[in-house]
């Protein structure tokens, strides 16, 4: 089984929620208004599971990246 390769495909497992609680419970980030003329910078969710030895899943994880190289 594939590790899911969109939001809409993820968005099954608790996984996400899991990721944005922990950004919003360690302050990672706030929410702020763009400047006027400013661009943002994009992000990227990135999914996979994590098997036990057995090969039976132990977790999904989620993580939000920023692309900084833009």
């Amino acid at each position: 089984m594939d590790d899911p390769l969109s939001f809409s495909k993820a968005n099954s497992s608790s996984a996400i929620r899991i990721e944005i609680d922990f950004i919003k419970k360690n302050n990672t980030w706030n929410l702020v208004y763009l400047s006027e003329g400013a661009n943002p910078i994009g992000c990227k969710w990135i999914f996979k599971r994590k098997y036990n030895r057995d090969e039976s899943i132990d977790k999904y994880k989620a993580r939000l990246i920023a692309k900084g190289f833009t």
